[in-house]
């Protein structure tokens, strides 16, 4: 399973991820601006090794600027 954010690249990278199962997995960038990125998983299917799946996810961070 490989994990790549649109701006940081591959953030994660791991062997198995299990029916249900869940991982956390966070990546600290400094930021001047509002920013958008996109997260996107990858990996295959142990019960049909063949099969390739994939989703993705979006969160925006809002930078506040100082009074």
């Amino acid at each position: 399973v490989k994990v790549v954010d649109d701006k940081f690249g591959t953030i994660a990278l791991f062997a198995y991820l299990g029916t249900g199962e869940e991982k956390i997995i966070t990546k600290t960038k400094c930021i001047c601006n509002t920013t958008t990125n996109i997260a996107t998983v990858k990996g295959y299917l142990v019960s049909d090794p063949g099969t390739f799946c994939t989703d993705s996810d979006t969160e925006t961070v809002t930078v506040s600027k100082p009074w």
